[in-house]
């Protein structure tokens, strides 16, 4: 037995001195591990069950060179154990059944636990997994299983239960780069014994490529610095970026086409895409093509997104996906791509309405849980003469396109669809772009004028606000408001004058109701509309006489009007938005003549949606132009140019 431990120490020794620099670098203790702060930093869970002696086993789940492996050797040598390694993929049952053995001797003759590292151990079949039970159970072995794959579907439930479950994450670049320049300092372990001149743009660029991987990026930097270290140890060794790039070559995606990196992934596309957000789902779809994806799976879950998701709100995205799916099964990657990132935009900018998923859902419920209903006597078929006359088959129908009413259910299954219906519209979300260069040139005979495309403008617009669910309209209009409210212009601002929203809009009462709290002085428009003029009248409270007014706003009933001199800042209304300020409103032009009083200071500040922010507004001489804008996902300050 002594000389086959001597013979395995010798070999250890051996393959030590070849070993590659990311397993020479691994830390000796756990003050040096890089990382992993949520159950391995000061009073954490795992360290304080290092520090008392108690260790269980465990399970490590995270990506490729996260520390997984590297934390085993540590762990082991903090508790002084019999450090034993397997690999899930090359070893058997005996193999496990042999270190069992010398665990039991071991903890028999001198007490010296064991410690057994598998890695990879999504790799053991549920038999070679079921081995371990009782020895793990009993304490024989302390079993550290490592698993890149989701532990919940890949190992044993018994086994799950006797062992912690900890996951890694990926090592964030800051922490890459620490390791990497201990690399370059350690003479012993590293590359302390060479010149090695690394410049910052260099690690940086391995910290940021190795996504990561911490194997990764100290593999790359041994190769760049070992590649040029012909000229001996004496010769000054450059590490810059462009070595860094050959070394490292390209980004590796990391991804599971069958695992949860897979699932996760298109969850995310679809959720961005039914949320609205197409930068994205671009994104999330470029994610999954560049690792390997295949097109057809995105493509089908656009086709579902389509009908679950769309709907009737938009027919033709149904239409679009067919299109896109089409097209992906005809050309492949890598020209589909284009098309599926078109379709995604097109998904993510269309309105929403799940009313056809929710009535289907409902029926189905219907169907499987209640008693069936049977077809109506006046709905059914009758291809004999006879059926109409002895059973009744058709009797009493009414054609449709003659007669007004819903002849095809009885009442108790009629109402599946939501409340709310969904309008066939043709409107995105996202408008196409109205081009102002084109609005300020000369009118000719035909051409639609400038007015004449702010008004197509407003329809798409209250079209598009009309489809918006009440739920989704509370929800944004509570980010752009919690966004205003926390302006420094705002916070500043003594005096502010803010209109009290009408229906579909941005809910600017309660920024009202942060102006009272904060001790401002609030003043409400009120509009006369015999003159065409406004002005701004003081209000104390919801409660100060408002009335809904013109145009739907609430409005003072009484009040004393300000000097506009005085006002701070002022809370703009408006229809649509575009990235230079420039502001549609209802058509009336109070506001703009309003802004352009002289002496006027405010600052100018409009709330809306981002779906509200077009490409461009039409305008003409008489616009006034906001100096911010607010929506639930961005503020912009047009004042800085």
């Amino acid at each position: 037995m002594l000389a086959m431990d001597l013979l395995r120490q010798a070999e250890d020794a051996a393959i030590a001195a070849h070993a590659p620099l990311a397993v020479r670098m691994r830390p000796l203790s756990i003050d040096e591990v890089l990382g992993q702060d949520e159950f391995l930093g000061p009073g954490k869970m795992l360290r304080r069950t290092l520090e008392a002696d108690s260790l269980s086993s465990l399970v490590f789940h995270g990506p490729p060179g996260s520390g997984k492996t590297t934390l085993a050797h540590v762990i082991a040598a903090h508790c002084s154990a019999e450090f034993h390694l397997l690999n899930g993929a090359s070893a058997s049952v005996k193999d496990v059944r042999d270190i069992i053995a010398r665990a039991r001797a071991a903890l028999a003759s001198d007490g010296r636990r064991t410690v057994l590292f598998i890695d990879e151990l999504h790799r053991f079949n549920r038999a070679q997994q079921d081995v371990l039970l009782n020895d793990v159970e009993n304490g024989t072995i302390i079993l550290i299983g490592a698993t890149t794959e989701n532990p919940f579907f890949t190992i044993n439930s018994p086994l799950l239960s006797r062992s912690t479950i900890f996951k890694f994450n990926a090592l964030s670049e800051d922490h890459i780069i620490e390791l990497l320049r201990r690399a370059l300092a350690d003479k012993d372990r590293g590359l302390g014994a060479y010149k090695v001149k690394a410049t910052d743009e260099a690690l940086d660029h391995l910290a940021r490529i190795c996504d990561g991987d911490a194997r990764r990026a100290l593999m790359a930097l041994e190769v760049g610095v070992m590649s040029q270290a012909q000229a001996g140890p004496k010769a000054t060794i450059v590490f810059d970026l462009a070595v860094a790039q050959e070394s490292i070559q390209a980004k590796a995606v990391q991804y599971d086409s069958h695992g949860d990196m897979h699932y996760d992934a298109i969850s995310a596309f679809i959720k961005s895409m039914r949320g609205s957000d197409p930068d994205a789902a671009v994104y999330w779809l470029a994610r999954m093509l560049v690792a390997g994806e295949d097109p057809r799976f995105v493509a089908r879950r656009i086709a579902i997104l389509a009908s679950e998701d769309i709907g009737n709100a938009d027919p033709r995205a149904i239409s679009v996906a067919a299109a896109a799916f089409d097209i992906t099964e005809r050309i492949g990657m890598p020209e589909c791509q284009i098309t599926l990132a078109q379709a995604a935009i097109y998904m993510a900018c269309a309105p929403k309405s799940n009313a056809s998923y929710m009535a289907i859902a409902k029926a189905s419920e219907d169907v499987r849980n209640s008693r069936t209903v049977p077809v109506p006597k006046h709905l059914r078929n009758a291809p004999h003469p006879q059926m109409a006359e002895q059973y009744g088959c058709g009797i009493g129908y009414q054609y449709s396109h003659d007669h007004a009413g819903r002849p095809g259910l009885p009442r108790r299954g009629r109402d599946l669809l939501p409340p709310h219906r969904p309008r066939l519209r043709e409107t995105h979300r996202r408008l196409p772009p109205v081009g102002c260069q084109a609005a300020n040139r000369p009118e000719r005979p035909g051409r639609p004028t400038v007015n004449d495309k702010k008004q197509t403008l407003r329809r798409h617009i209250r079209d598009m606000l009309a489809t918006m669910e009440a739920e989704v309209i509370a929800g944004k209009s509570r980010l752009a408001t919690e966004k205003l409210v926390k302006l420094p212009e705002f916070c500043a601002a003594r005096v502010v004058m803010i209109y009290l929203s009408a229906d579909r809009e941005v809910d600017t009462v309660e920024v009202a109701k942060a102006a009272w709290s904060a001790g401002k002085m609030v003043l409400v428009p009120k509009v006369n509309i015999a003159d065409r003029h406004m002005i701004a009248l003081e209000c104390n409270s919801m409660h100060a006489g408002l009335v809904e007014g013109s145009y739907g706003i609430l409005e003072p009933t009484e009040g004393d009007a300000h000097p506009i001199e005085s006002i701070d800042l002022i809370v703009v209304p408006g229809l649509a938005f575009d990235r230079n300020g420039r502001r549609l409103g209802q058509g009336a032009g109070f506001y703009d003549r309003f802004l352009s009083t002289p002496g006027m200071r405010a600052t100018t500040t409009a709330v809306a949606f981002s779906e509200q922010v077009i490409d461009s507004v039409p305008v003409n001489g008489t616009d006034w132009p906001v100096d911010i804008l607010v929506t639930d996902k961005e503020v912009v300050h047009f004042a800085d140019g």
